[in-house]
């Protein structure tokens, strides 16, 4: 991994896998943090595939966030648009309880509807998942 110190905070880089991942290790005031940011392919079946490889990946971070590109919940689903059944859901979930992690906006909005960007025919998606 490539390694550098910025303002006492020492970086490990770790290789990223077609541009859809990225991990981080960092060490704060003696405290290492494990961080990995992600984008997840639009399509089902292969964010299914890529989840199920960053559940393995993931096991040793503190942190995993990023655009799944998923709407987790009904909630996360605009009155606009028709919440489908989508097998990459389970999976995501699987990731989140194996490595004990929780969609922090939902825990801390509950009942929030907001979303991050409007899409064409005023259609919305979810924050993206932290």
């Amino acid at each position: 991994p490539l390694c550098f110190f910025f303002d006492d905070v020492l970086f490990h880089f770790f290789k990223y896998a077609e541009g859809r991942w990225i991990k981080i290790r960092l060490t704060v005031d003696k405290k290492q943090w494990t961080i990995m940011n992600v984008y997840a392919p639009n399509d089902e079946v292969e964010r299914t595939q890529f989840i199920k490889t960053i559940t393995q990946t993931g096991k040793d971070c503190d942190i995993i966030m990023g655009d799944f590109n998923l709407k987790q919940s009904t909630m996360d689903v605009n009155e606009n648009c028709k919440w489908r059944q989508d097998m990459s859901r389970t999976v995501l979930q699987n990731l989140m309880n194996v490595n004990n992690l929780c969609d922090l906006w939902r825990h801390q909005h509950p009942k929030g509807r907001d979303y991050t960007r409007v899409q064409k025919y005023l259609l919305k998606r979810q924050i993206e998942l932290l």
